[in-house]
């Protein structure tokens, strides 16, 4: 692991946050693989057809303050005719500080979820539009973003805790097509107001979903 996040970690430490790092295989790291015992490498979920283990070292770097886990996991090479009696591995590793009730594979299947992260990302430029600073003054640049962030994250709750299951991979452009750009009319009929659409079944079914949600989350009626 490169020496500079030694800060970083450290005031993650202080903080008290739990975290993940994917770390370099520099010869330090891999002279602590080296060292795990054969026993010590359990199965691991993989993809089909693939051998897969997980082990745990501990690890520490010039500049930290306390040791933390390496979770490794290696895949075992493909054989071919000519190396189907030599063993072969490749490895990953992720350093964190989770504590011993996080098993190896828990650690690692939390670790991979990151790449959720670039969606989150995606959806912040493309959908909400922040790809692009529109001044040259670093704080209102910085009001601006934060709006960006507060609005999708007002959206991402708003799919998650109003939208089925099949509609959760919905952008916002989705949502704003098929929910916020559907035309309607209002009128006043035996003293109610009455929304009328032209939509088919399943947008109706989509719609009265939305507003029973509503209902049970914001009490309204």
């Amino acid at each position: 692991m490169l020496p500079d996040l030694a800060d970083l970690i450290n005031t993650l430490e202080e903080d008290g946050v739990e975290w993940t790092i994917t770390a370099d295989k520099n010869s330090a790291v891999m002279s602590l693989i080296d060292r795990i015992g054969e026993r010590a490498w359990t199965p691991c979920p993989g993809t089909a057809g693939e051998e897969v283990e997980v082990a745990e070292t501990v690890h520490t770097m010039a500049g930290t303050k306390r040791a933390f886990r390496l979770i490794v996991k290696r895949v075992r090479e493909r054989s071919t005719p000519l190396s189907s009696y030599l063993v072969s591995w490749r490895y990953w590793v992720v350093a964190t500080n989770f504590g011993p009730e996080w098993s190896a594979a828990r650690v690692l299947g939390w670790h991979q979820q990151r790449g959720e992260f670039e969606n989150f990302f995606k959806g912040l430029k493309n959908d909400v539009g922040v790809g692009y600073l529109p001044t040259g003054d670093l704080d209102a640049n910085a009001v601006f973003f934060r709006i960006g962030v507060l609005a999708y994250n007002l959206f991402i709750g708003f799919k998650r805790d109003l939208l089925p299951a099949p509609c959760q991979t919905w952008t916002l452009r989705s949502v704003r097509w098929r929910i916020f750009s559907l035309a309607g009319r209002i009128v006043r009929h035996a003293r109610s107001l009455v929304l009328k659409l032209a939509v088919d079944a399943a947008s109706l079914t989509l719609l009265s979903r939305i507003r029973g949600q509503c209902q049970e989350l914001f009490g309204s009626t």
